[in-house]
């Protein structure tokens, strides 16, 4: 793995680069006639540039994507594209920007073989520079976007955990039954009685007291779905003495009910919440 003084010279490499190849683009600019192939190469340094301003990712690259930097060759390859582009600016350095049309192709074919090979060095130097910019971004992206699935993945797990505890249910009696719910992180309720169903429910989440006496408050089951209740003479709850007995103190705050829950006929003896039993 690259150390950050391997990491440091490759983005040094980078910086002269880049600046070699922006002087030599400026140069051009300011020139006021150029020949055909001096004009291909502005071209070419042009699309360049525009690549390269898309380095600004690379500043931010710490720990693990320095081994993407330096296996991508990309300061090399910058690095390359600049010593070229200052041959030719070099070349180049010896002509007056004002010269006329006539004197700069005089100029150019004087040094036809030389500006030749400068010019088709620097067009494929550009495509390797580019390659790498692209092959060093896709790395980056990929390693990113692979940091953030384990990420989501880990919240994904914490919140399947929590879902485990905190699951939805939906509670639906008809007919004359009894439901009685328990917290399972509580003692199981002694009551003694076959025709009451006995089903872990969801760990108890705070509500507010209804007393400002803290001793008379006692904290019920959590509903986590909707609870709907048909037919007659239903409980669903916990009848006020097993509340009682299992927090040692007066029952004051009913269930707290997270969903909707609905009756059929709330005044034909159904019973929800924490209740007194006949």
């Amino acid at each position: 793995m690259s150390g950050p003084q391997d990491i440091a010279a490759i983005l040094g490499l980078i910086e002269l680069g880049f600046r070699s190849i922006s002087t030599l683009y400026q140069f051009i600019q300011e020139l006021r006639h150029i020949p055909t192939r001096i004009e291909q190469v502005k071209v070419e340094i042009r699309d360049l540039l525009t690549c390269l301003d898309e380095l600004y990712f690379i500043q931010a690259a710490e720990g693990n994507s320095g081994h993407i930097i330096e296996r991508s060759g990309l300061g090399n390859a910058i690095d390359a594209c600049g010593k070229a582009c200052n041959e030719l600016h070099a070349l180049l350095s010896t002509w007056d920007p004002l010269q006329s049309r006539f004197s700069a192709k005089l100029r150019y074919f004087l040094d036809k073989e030389a500006f030749d090979y400068l010019v088709e060095d620097i067009a494929s130097r550009k495509q390797t520079t580019i390659l790498a910019v692209v092959v060093t971004q896709l790395s980056m992206q990929a390693e990113s976007d692979q940091k953030s699935r384990n990420t989501w993945h880990h919240v994904e797990k914490v919140l399947r955990g929590h879902e485990d505890k905190q699951h939805s249910s939906s509670i639906s009696l008809e007919g004359g039954g009894e439901l009685v719910t328990y917290n399972r992180m509580s003692t199981r309720p002694g009551i003694d009685s076959a025709s009451r169903s006995f089903v872990p429910q969801d760990t108890p989440l705070p509500v507010e007291k209804e007393s400002s006496d803290p001793s008379d408050a006692t904290q019920g089951q959590v509903f986590g779905g909707d609870v709907k209740v048909g037919g007659s003479s239903n409980e669903v709850g916990m009848p006020a003495s097993v509340a009682e007995m299992m927090a040692g103190k007066k029952a004051q705050t009913i269930q707290h009910f997270k969903k909707t829950v609905t009756t059929s006929d709330g005044s034909n003896g159904n019973k929800i919440g924490i209740f007194h039993s006949k």
